[in-house]
């Protein structure tokens, strides 16, 4: 069983800006893009 939790975070204007374009240019979510870097980042396997 995963157990899910919230976490909120504080971003530089410029790297939400960012953040935002690729989310529209990928057509995937924030949150699943910051999820899928921070895997890849904690190397995290489930």
């Amino acid at each position: 069983m995963t157990f899910i939790i919230r976490l909120t975070v504080d971003l530089p204007k410029l790297m939400h800006r960012k953040l935002s374009v690729l989310a529209a240019k990928t057509g995937r979510k924030k949150a699943e893009i910051v999820r899928l870097l921070l895997d890849e980042a904690l190397d995290v396997e489930e």
